[in-house]
């Protein structure tokens, strides 16, 4: 069968019948009318265009049946809080869909955050005005325009399941913007001097830790998934695997001497197995001794992932081009690594050296 929507008739579906033919010999058709009433699709069966069917007709009738829809009474459905919308719904959907480490971070914003603020209120009475107030308070707060539109994307997110469960009419939140971020002013990173004293005050039980997230780059959350098997220290690479990488695929990235000098190391003193992953240390733990380091040395606060920083920029610095540091961040976006092009000056110097 061929469905055909008419534009010309918002509303009107024509699905032609292979088997069935007009008295020409020409494909019948049937006639549906599509319309919504209280938030859910409902769609009538008309008639065939062997009966005297056409898109006309078909839609002056669907827009009484519409009619007559509309004026009776609507069975009234118990208002649903957005807390018991994320028990019932949205919960299985992230775990469903979603990567462990994807999961985990939507479950901590809804329980510091989302469910504090709205989680009491019903799905209709979360409104673009009270959410306008909770951005207003959170930049109040002092928290980061990231941080808040972070928040945004999960709540509006969460809406437009319900939409399309049918629990909710409209998204009230669609016609809100992400706010803008600066994202020069959000990232720092090191020089090698600061890094010598950041492993002077750090204790020794994070050193190794430390200086492998400076000198690959990588994220927390897969420096931490990575087990003895995704390294080949002959070779001197190191594999991400799909389940770990943000990207979702395999990755492999080239050990720098000193990540595989300390490779080496621990695998001489622990004999690991295949399976046993290389870090064992805790997120919060090493953030809380990079906290402490940092305090110790007189240096101003900075994020795990300003180590990451910290890498790229060296690179961009001694003159890797920005193509070369995008693979090696893995960064889907050129857009994304443009952010230190500032820091290397070399490139347009170069571009005006090629003139006649």
């Amino acid at each position: 069968m061929i469905r055909k929507s008419k534009k010309k008739y918002p509303g009107v579906r024509e699905v032609v019948s292979i088997k069935h033919k007009l008295p020409n010999g020409l494909p019948d058709s049937v006639f549906y009318f599509r319309f919504k009433v209280d938030g859910r699709d409902r769609e009538v069966r008309l008639g065939r265009k062997s009966e005297g069917w056409t898109a006309s007709k078909a839609w002056v009738a669907g827009q009484k049946i519409k009619a007559q829809a509309l004026a009776k009474p609507q069975a009234t459905r118990p208002e649903m809080t957005l807390e018991q919308f994320w028990d019932n719904h949205y919960f299985n959907e992230i775990k469903r869909t979603n990567k462990p480490s994807t999961f985990r971070d939507k479950v901590c914003k809804w329980e510091r955050i989302i469910k504090p603020t709205f989680g009491h209120l019903s799905l209709q009475s979360i409104t673009r005005a009270i959410v306008e107030q909770h951005i207003r308070n959170r930049l109040a707060s002092g928290k980061a325009p990231a941080t808040v539109n972070r928040d945004l994307a999960l709540l509006k997110r969460m809406l437009n399941v319900a939409v399309s469960l049918g629990l909710l009419e409209t998204n009230p939140l669609i016609a809100i913007k992400p706010l803008r971020e600066r994202n020069e002013d959000k990232w720092k990173f090191l020089n090698k001097e600061d890094v010598e004293k950041i492993k002077k005050a750090l204790s020794p039980h994070y050193h190794d830790l430390f200086l492998f997230l400076v000198y690959t780059g990588m994220r927390m959350g897969a420096t931490l998934a990575i087990r003895w098997q995704d390294v080949d220290l002959t070779r001197g690479v190191i594999f991400k695997r799909a389940y770990s990488a943000k990207s979702g695929k395999n990755e492999s990235i080239p050990m720098h001497s000193v990540v595989k000098s300390i490779l080496q190391s621990r695998y001489e003193r622990f004999s690991p197995k295949p399976d046993d992953r290389i870090f064992v240390h805790s997120h919060s733990n090493f953030a809380k001794a990079l906290k402490r380091a940092l305090n110790k040395a007189g240096l101003p606060h900075i994020r795990i992932h300003d180590l990451r920083h910290t890498f790229a920029s060296w690179l961009v610095q001694n003159g890797v081009p920005l193509k070369t540091v995008q693979e090696l961040l893995d960064h889907k976006d050129i857009k994304t690594t443009m952010r230190y092009a500032h820091l290397s000056p070399e490139h347009l110097r170069d571009a005006i050296n090629k003139l006649p």
